[in-house]
């Protein structure tokens, strides 16, 4: 580089031709679980033959030959590298060879058999080469090659050639040119500069980030109580390369105080990018908003659900059918300069209106644009789901960028991961593909034929652990689908929902051996086996191996949550492990503001709560009517709350109601929440259940909700899954039954009470109804602020308690 060039770059060649030379149409793309090994035996057996032609010819031939060179231009130099498949000097000659391989038979590539196989010319290869996506891409490569061996030998013109061989068989076709030095100087300059113009944009980008950063200071006038040991906390987490588990209580102001210190960290080059991960809407709202607030020449991006962001509603990926599928990689880069260099702030509307402007797939767009962002606020899928995380943060090409991972509402973690790495497989499915394709695909019909009768077979019927004669069905059907994939995408999508179902499943099942451990069918360690009618599932039990994978590739990780109790629960089933701090916080809200009540005399038992439905009734009844205003009353289940609900609207009826039904659309629940007016001075009871989307991330400060009961301890209901979890928590912990049922339940009372107090100047009633609430090991698991909880038994003590708590305010 000269004491001129004012920046200096490396980057392999593959990845520079691969981001220039993106073309052609978006589809459900995917790698066969052994396509890459298949592909490595394949490229191998060539150069073999290669070798084996030179030494019988007479010529020179050398695989894996590391090339390097680097190019300067006006403001930037850029070192290029990578390993040539082949060199081949022959007659006075030199060539370059790219192989790749192909689940096709390679002579259905050329579109003209006639043409001959040298000296094709370049505006042909289109049309030579019509049935390979990526034929620009490899050429470009072997183009680049070609020119390296030009400038570092002084050559005049080099051959390059690219040969597609079969995944089986060894059958391949070659497609060759030669190019002049002047041909392949004028080629790489133009690629290096196009490729150059990102890598500029985002340094200079960089120095003024960080430079902004560097004399950053918190966006508001002081930090709130605990806040500030909370950041400290986080920092320290990134700093180290360690985990940490914070329980925050709401008014601590948890997004931003995890957001600042990661800012800091990334100005002080302990970490590159920052994935905040949550699991509801509001959560990602919050956590765009504190990006937004820090700036600093930041670009942040709030990522969107497919099925959320699609144009057409329902995303297809067909180009047939999608015309953002049709052509998207011949138009996304454009797309993406435009994106990134207009906005520091994206989310959905930016993403959108970029992608409609130049035809290409929203949600395609915004991973892409993860590469350019340093904040992205996304799902715990984009993390921790294997098929929906972001690779180049987390998956396979991690390792370029080194990430914090701030992980919100940790909590509903526990049984999200669980259903990522389950894999449930369902007959219908099958058959809805098999009738799909039986006329046009009977390979792949018949595939799907074969996993419907094992329904029907001996092995169903005596199943009692890994089905293991379903899972080579299942292997030998993704075989097929593959390849009718690389033929016929549109085949392909008929398929699709089979092939990623029968895909998660055989992955699944190779996480595990078999063993049995009592009456349940444990596989492995931390799988089941569960069989039902017409379906089988391996239902992950614990994921904290799997989760502890992304941590691991994490700069550091931060999970918090208002209710994360106990935090050693937490700590074992989210990937932490013995080392990983603790950490919990105080409320910063005064506890004279929250009256709790215990109404310790009520049994809500499966069995015993019919009898109580009335008292109930009367209790909660009693409660709202002392403390006029906007009330939340939460039950377990749907059954109960209508059961309750039913005797409560008949012994109250001049106090406003309102019930949560299930599956509300998003513009019902709107409606549902609207209903909660300010300055209401008449009672107002809103019925909800727990755990469902009124019992979280719902800000509804001041006099927009002035209590909360919860009917019930909030276990989850009896299931096989469940008792599956407490039978294999008994075995490793001896605590089977907390960690299935009295842990989560206790988090989701603590969720949907944690709804009232929301700011300092709020002030407000909690009724609990439950006997065992009083119970020592429940105690355990109260907040520090419900410390002061009264015990009441009638609803007239209940009134009492109430009023005069209202009298204080």
């Amino acid at each position: 580089m000269t004491e001129h060039t004012e920046f200096s770059f490396r980057a392999s060649v593959r990845r520079v031709v691969e981001f220039i030379f993106r073309g052609g149409d978006l589809t459900s793309g995917f790698m066969g679980s052994d396509r890459a090994q298949l592909g490595v035996a394949a490229h191998t057996a060539l150069q073999r033959v290669r070798a084996a032609e030179a030494a019988a010819g007479g010529w020179e031939y050398k695989k894996e030959v590391t090339l390097r060179l680097t190019a300067e231009f006006e403001d930037a130099a850029l070192e290029v590298f990578g390993r040539a498949d082949g060199i081949i000097r022959r007659g006075g000659g030199v060539s370059v060879e790219e192989i790749k391989s192909t689940p096709r038979d390679p002579s259905s590539l050329r579109a003209d058999p006639s043409l001959s196989k040298v000296c094709v010319e370049h505006a042909k290869f289109d049309e030579v080469c019509l049935n390979h996506a990526n034929f620009r891409q490899h050429f470009a490569q072997v183009k680049c090659y070609a020119h390296i061996l030009c400038q570092t030998e002084g050559l005049a013109s080099v051959g390059a050639a690219v040969t597609y061989v079969a995944l089986e068989g060894g059958a391949s076709e070659t497609f060759e040119r030669e190019y002049t030095r002047e041909e392949l100087s004028e080629f790489f300059n133009n690629l290096a500069r196009e490729y150059l113009k990102w890598l500029v944009w985002e340094k200079r980008r960089f120095i003024s980030r960080d430079a902004a950063l560097e004399a950053l200071r918190f966006p508001f006038p002081e930090f709130r109580r605990e806040q500030r040991a909370m950041a400290a906390k986080i920092y320290r987490a990134i700093k180290d390369g360690t985990s940490v588990f914070i329980q925050a209580p709401t008014g601590t102001g948890k997004t931003m105080a995890a957001m600042f210190p990661a800012a800091k960290a990334i100005g002080e080059g302990l970490c590159d990018k920052i994935m905040f991960a949550t699991a509801r809407t509001t959560g990602r709202a919050a956590a765009a908003g504190a990006a937004a607030l820090i700036g600093c020449d930041m670009i942040s991006l709030t990522l969107t659900a497919k099925e959320k962001i699609c144009p057409l509603g329902s995303p297809v990926c067909d180009p047939a059918r999608c015309e953002f599928a049709r052509g998207h990689f011949d138009r996304v880069n454009r797309a993406l300069w435009e994106l990134i260099t207009e906005n520091r702030v994206i989310g959905f509307e930016e993403v959108r209106a970029a992608a409609l402007a130049r035809t290409v797939c929203p949600h395609e767009l915004s991973l892409d644009a993860a590469r350019f962002a340093d904040i992205v606020v996304g799902d715990y899928n984009h993390a921790f789901d294997p098929d929906a995380r972001l690779q180049a943060f987390f998956g396979e090409e991690s390792g370029e960028w080194r990430v914090a991972l701030l992980v919100d509402e940790a909590h509903n973690l526990v049984d999200r991961s669980r259903e990522m790495f389950s894999a449930p497989l369902e007959r219908a499915v099958f058959a809805a593909a098999r009738k799909a394709v039986r006329t046009t695909e009977r390979s792949l019909a018949g595939h799907c034929r074969r996993i419907i009768a094992w329904w029907d077979s001996e092995e169903r019927a005596r199943a009692r652990g890994l089905p293991a004669e379903l899972v080579k069905r299942c292997a030998r059907f993704l075989d097929r689908a593959e390849r009718v994939a690389a033929e016929r995408p549109d085949l392909f999508e008929l398929v699709a929902e089979a092939y990623f179902a029968a895909r998660s499943f055989v992955t699944a099942a190779d996480r595990f051996t078999e063993s049995c451990v009592n009456q349940a069918r444990f596989l492995g360690e931390n799988y089941a086996a569960i069989y039902e009618e017409g379906a089988v599932e391996l239902f992950c039990l614990d994921a904290s191996a799997y989760l502890a994978e992304t941590v691991g590739t994490a700069a550091g990780t931060a999970f918090f949550s208002a209710t994360l109790s106990p935090t050693s629960f937490f700590r074992e089933l989210l990937g932490g492990s013995e080392d990983s701090p603790r950490m919990r916080l105080p409320s910063p809200f005064d506890p004279g503001n929250l009256l709790v009540l215990v109404a310790d005399g009520e049994r809500t038992t499966y069995r015993e709560r019919a009898a109580g439905f009335g008292s109930a009734a009367e209790l909660i009844g009693a409660c709202v009517g002392a403390y006029p205003g906007n009330w939340f009353v939460f039950f377990p289940s749907y059954d109960y709350m209508n059961c309750v609900y039913e005797r409560f609207a008949a012994r109250f009826p001049a106090i406003g109601t309102a019930v949560q039904r299930p599956g509300m659309a998003e513009r019902e629940r709107g409606d549902f929440i609207g209903l909660f007016r300010e300055g209401r001075d008449a009672p107002f009871a809103a019925f909800a259940v727990l755990g469902g989307v009124f019992a979280e991330s719902v800000d509804l400060a001041g006099d927009l909700l002035v209590g909360c009961a919860v009917v019930g301890v909030g276990l989850p209901m009896i299931s096989l899954r469940r008792g599956l979890i407490r039978d294999y928590f008994d075995k490793k912990t001896g605590r089977g039954f907390e960690y299935a049922y009295m842990y989560p339940g206790m988090n989701k009372v603590t969720q949907a009470a944690g709804r009232v107090i929301r700011s300092a100047r709020d002030r407000g009633v909690v009724l609990l109804v439950d006997e065992r609430f009083v119970r020592p090991n429940y105690l355990e698991l109260f907040p520090p602020e419900w410390r002061h909880y009264k015990t009441t038994r009638t609803a007239a003590e209940i009134e009492s308690a109430v009023r005069m708590f209202n009298r204080k305010e």
